[in-house]
């Protein structure tokens, strides 16, 4: 299950997406995800690993932790516990920072 919520706050630019995902997973790794968007990840269970740069970085998860991806940033996850894994996405526009890549 995968609920959004959208969030607009000023016109003309994009809407903050907000998902809650509770998804029975058997253990694998996911597609390859790119976004256009800062993508804020909330992990609320254990057994989740972030992978980077094309499996050069990997990073366990535990519940609680939260994972900051930039805009393009090549990015998939492995799934290390088959079962139920909860996590929440915030997804925000680049126009809301415009001048965020300054500080990379």
């Amino acid at each position: 299950m995968i609920t959004t919520y959208k969030l607009s706050i000023f016109k003309g630019i994009k809407e903050i997406i907000f998902k809650y995902a509770e998804i029975d997973f058997p253990i694998k790794d996911t597609e390859i995800a790119i976004y256009d968007a800062y993508k804020f990840c909330i992990m609320l269970s254990d057994g989740l690993a972030a992978i980077l740069n094309d499996r050069n970085d990997i990073y366990n998860s535990f519940s609680g932790d939260i994972f900051i991806f930039n805009p393009s940033e090549i990015h998939h996850a492995r799934i290390l516990r088959q079962g139920i894994h909860k996590y929440i996405e915030i997804l925000i526009p680049t126009e809301y920072f415009p001048n965020f890549k300054e500080y990379d």
